[in-house]
């Protein structure tokens, strides 16, 4: 088979696989309104991977072809080339089963197979000859338009900012991902898994009963940007934060500030979901190898074979961002931002995330001698089995090493806002979105409870003359008070509002006086029937020295002590004594309507 059409059939072949994978995102995000997890980036890389791996899969074939001339042709590729392609559109919708995916693949490959026998050889080189250069051209474009049309977005918002007050502070908030505050040595932790925060927290006050408003990403990122509780919005596992309620981005982007924003979650913090809204830029996808090749479904299908994984002992998420990546970018943009403007910098990290698989020698900190670990397995367990498996604490070892070397690059980034004499100029807030579970109430993973290990998070202040130093602040708080607490600490107190209050309420005496904290979650969506989110939504509420969980699809209700029973052991639901507090904590939580 000669050379030279084989390779004009594999780049039109791989092009145009490409456009119709785009073809298929366009139907799910615009008619089934589904997330993609994929950035912009994707309407010209997908083509782009395409072609390229068709070619490497068509000098394969021109290979094959030198020794079974005769079953090596070019119909023989068509149909293979079409078939490839048509299995990488059908697998972007999941509803498709797998067999039935194939099938129809493998049927519409043998079909162009027959119409390029029928129609002839000279026939297809000349229709790829004429497509090829017409099809380059569209990529090129979207390429132009794709990341020009960005850069030139930037630049109009940067100048389109008012003038920031004289002596106005910088903000950066830094959203740990998963990190729950049970193994952090700040609270107790017999691990010492966060020096560098402990260090920061030195200088600053700790909140030691922080709260997310949701077990999992997005709703609470959305409560930190906004001041609303979960319920109060429309975001969701399938559904971004909604237009309508204004962000401190927003906010303070109308004061002068420059809001940038650097997302490792690149699937529930980037701007598909909304949370983007109000950053002049936000770094959530970006042109690493391993997010361009993502950016193929055909790659995707290969990738999330765990036993081909196994095979080659990869097991982390393909591009996925690690601390290092993001510290990067930061100090790259902090090189090139403009001088004398205060800015807001929102840090998301993701290394705490499953799978937990932190670097040498953070894979083994605390992993005991003999052992090897394995982070596959931190999914197992039965229901109501309390007991720390081999299992689960061979994955809890796993993220408390995850935990350690997070912060490690935590102190990276910290001397180097040291090193550029930012420290004492910037409000620095320091949290997590939400925890994680280990089988303490036969749940695994987050989003799926409401227990303390699931929203209980760290928080730390950090503003020389403005925060108290060394302060430890014990009266349970929520992370939907953050907008307001940034506006009051660099003085728009008055000039903006959120929901919430300022947690600089709490500072110095007269601090204990408690509010209600809710926290809430949606039925969850492919998760273990026996959870307690994929029942039914759930709320909590805290009050009176007392936590209330209540399933409102079941109503299975749980009730603790909040001060006795951190870890929320003991159910008191069911005492004669409790049945009054009881009725009040459930006709709260009966007109939250999630």
């Amino acid at each position: 088979m000669p050379f030279r059409p084989l390779v004009l059939l594999a780049l039109t072949a791989g092009l145009l696989s490409g456009f119709a994978e785009l073809l298929g995102h366009g139907v799910r995000r615009l008619v089934l309104h589904e997330f993609l997890f994929l950035g912009s980036d994707v309407v010209w890389t997908a083509p782009l991977v395409n072609a390229v791996l068709f070619l490497v899969l068509g000098l394969g074939l021109w290979a094959g072809s030198r020794l079974l001339p005769r079953r090596i042709g070019l119909p023989f590729c068509t149909g293979l080339f079409v078939g490839v392609g048509a299995f990488g559109m059908f697998y972007i919708f999941p509803q498709f089963h797998r067999v039935a995916a194939l099938v129809l693949s493998a049927g519409l490959g043998v079909q162009a197979a027959r119409w390029v026998a029928r129609r002839g050889a000279e026939h297809a080189t000349r229709l790829t000859a004429r497509l090829l250069p017409m099809l380059l051209a569209v990529v090129v474009t979207l390429a132009v338009l794709v990341r020009g049309g960005r850069a030139w977005s930037e630049q109009r918002a940067i100048a389109a900012l008012p003038a920031a007050a004289a002596g106005t502070p910088n903000v950066l908030l830094i959203v740990l991902d998963t990190v729950r505050a049970f193994n952090l040595s700040l609270y107790g932790y017999g691990r010492n898994t966060s020096p560098s925060l402990d260090a920061l927290a030195a200088g600053g006050t700790t909140f030691e009963r922080a709260f997310s408003t949701a077990p999992w990403t997005l709703p609470s990122h959305a409560s930190m940007f906004t001041g609303l509780w979960p319920h109060e919005m429309a975001a969701d596992w399938l559904v971004p934060l909604e237009a309508g309620p204004p962000t401190l981005a927003e906010a303070l982007a109308r004061h002068g500030f420059l809001p940038v924003g650097f997302s490792g979650n690149t699937n529930y913090v980037s701007r598909e979901v909304g949370l983007a809204r109000g950053f002049v830029s936000f770094e959530d996808y970006v042109l690493s190898p391993a997010l361009v090749l993502r950016n193929s479904s055909l790659v995707r299908v290969v990738s999330r074979n765990r036993t081909l994984r196994r095979l080659i002992g990869e097991e982390d998420a393909l591009g996925r961002k690690s601390a290092v990546d993001i510290n990067r970018s930061v100090f790259h943009w902090l090189d090139q931002r403009p001088a004398g403007r205060p800015f807001f910098a929102f840090i998301n990290y993701y290394d705490a995330h499953r799978p937990y698989l932190p670097p040498a020698p953070y894979d083994r900190m605390f992993v005991p001698p003999g052992t090897n670990p394995d982070p596959r397995l931190h999914r197992t367990g039965q229901p109501g089995d309390d007991a720390k498996t081999e299992t689960t604490a061979g994955a809890e070892n796993a993220y408390d090493g995850g935990l350690a070397w997070l912060d490690s690059q935590l102190g990276v980034l910290l001397a180097e806002l040291e090193r550029r004499g930012l420290m004492d100029s910037t409000l620095i807030i320091i949290t997590s979105d939400h925890g994680e579970e280990f089988g303490e109430h036969g749940v695994f993973d987050h989003g799926n409870s409401l227990f303390r290990q699931a929203v209980q998070v760290p928080l730390v202040l950090h503003y020389p003359g403005h925060v108290p130093a060394g302060a430890r602040v014990t009266t349970p708080v929520s992370l939907r008070d953050l907008p307001m607490t940034v506006l009051d600490l660099v003085g728009l107190g008055t000039a903006e509002h959120f929901p919430g209050a300022p947690l600089s309420r709490h500072f110095g005496a007269g601090s204990t006086t408690a509010d209600s904290l809710l926290q809430g979650v949606r039925k969850a969506i492919r998760q273990p029937e026996r959870y307690p989110a994929a029942q039914g939504a759930l709320a909590a509420l805290t009050q009176d020295s007392l936590r209330y969980i209540r399933n409102l699809g079941t109503g299975e209700e749980r009730l603790f002590d909040f001060e006795r029973d951190p870890r929320e052991t003991h159910d008191l639901s069911g005492e004669p004594a409790r049945q009054a507090e009881l009725a009040t904590l459930r006709g709260i939580l009966e007109r939250v309507r999630f």
